[in-house]
């Protein structure tokens, strides 16, 4: 069983697995005590234990314990920031703002995703009666279906710099799954700082069952020296999203599994070209002229594009003002977050540079 831990104020950390099996079996025991119940907000009473926060559906008379992520939904809906209510560190004042807001609030038909702990039911997601759920178990049973998982592996111990527990890119939290896998059978070599550096090229998926985000399938490249990943398939087309609409459920596989066996086809020679090409490419003669592109062309603040050109340096770039130096830098502090969420949205940001590179392939 997952572990899920349904506080209000704090989101639980993300679970790792070490092999696809596992994660597997997780997910489909998941998706076997999950059940979807059309209701209306009107119809929710917010209570309370003095700890957590729980919802009482009047129509089906049952009691849920709201997640981080569903409490932070419940909120939105009604219209009041959720922030706002974790500051009161108060759940029987947080109760009592919401169900004031329910009070006021029109008739709303919504989806409830409940799914059974140990500990009792807990409501995971709020959405409307059009969101189009793919189910976590679905999407990682294609993977074992299509993938040759004797050779696409979770990168092993050998390669990572890390023991396998925090090396392991199979990851589940209470609102989304995150699957990496890499062809470790068939290492990349690249010009290195120190002469030559090992890659893999990799395939990554991510879903949310609860509407945190889209069903997202990217090519990627794993640098075994320091765990860093490169989004590759941002920059190159190979992905695929799929926003959770009334058809996603059914369409999904058809666009994914294209995109998958593309992937995992590709001509390595691609990263080494691409990989050369932004080691050659300088963004600036000085680090003012390096942070000042960074903030232009990637979106970041000043203040981050610093940090980015700073953790280049110590990660001992050969050229952090180059592409290919900022670029690492910028991996390198999204290898340090806490949720696969925030790391992959600023691992995007920092892959999607790679365009300037590839452009002079």
């Amino acid at each position: 069983m997952l572990d899920t831990y349904s506080q209000w104020l704090k989101r639980p950390d993300d679970q790792r697995f070490l092999d696809i099996p596992s994660l597997y079996e997780a997910v489909k025991s998941r998706r076997q005590r999950s059940t979807q119940v059309d209701g209306s907000l009107e119809h929710l009473q917010f209570v309370t234990d003095h700890k957590n926060v729980f919802v009482r559906n009047q129509e089906t008379e049952q009691e849920a314990e709201l997640t981080n992520w569903s409490f932070g939904q419940a909120a939105s809906l009604l219209k009041f920031p959720a922030k706002a209510l974790r500051d009161l560190d108060h759940p029987q004042l947080a109760c009592a703002v919401l169900q004031q807001k329910v009070f006021q609030q029109e008739r709303q038909d919504m989806r409830f995703l409940q799914t059974a702990e140990e500990d009792g039911l807990q409501m995971r997601a709020i959405n409307s009666c059009k969101y189009g759920r793919i189910w976590d178990e679905h999407i990682v049973r294609l993977i074992m279906e299509h993938m040759d998982l004797d050779t696409w592996k979770v990168p092993s111990a050998s390669y990572a710099s890390r023991n396998p527990t925090r090396a392991s890119t199979l990851y589940a939290s209470d609102r989304d799954v995150y699957v990496w896998l890499v062809d470790e059978a068939n290492p990349i070599e690249v010009p290195g700082s120190n002469g030559k550096d090992t890659m893999f090229r990799g395939f990554k998926v991510s879903n949310s069952e609860t509407g945190s985000g889209t069903f997202h399938g990217c090519e990627f490249t794993y640098r075994s020296s320091c765990d860093n990943r490169l989004l590759y398939g941002v920059t190159m087309g190979t992905e695929v999203k799929l926003r959770h609409t009334s058809g996603a459920p059914s369409r999904f596989k058809y666009e994914f599994i294209p995109k998958m066996k593309q992937a995992i086809s590709a001509d390595p020679r691609m990263y080494v070209d691409a990989v050369e090409a932004a080691r050659l490419y300088e963004v600036g003669k000085s680090d003012k002229d390096a942070v000042k592109w960074l903030s232009s062309k990637a979106g970041f603040t000043a203040t981050l594009s610093k940090r980015v050109l700073a953790k280049a340096e110590e990660e001992d770039e050969d050229n952090p003002r180059s592409l290919w130096g900022l670029i690492n830098g910028a991996t390198a502090m999204a290898r340090d977050l806490k949720h696969q969420d925030s790391r992959v949205e600023l691992e995007t940001k920092a892959s999607d540079l790679m365009k300037y590179a590839v452009a002079k392939v």
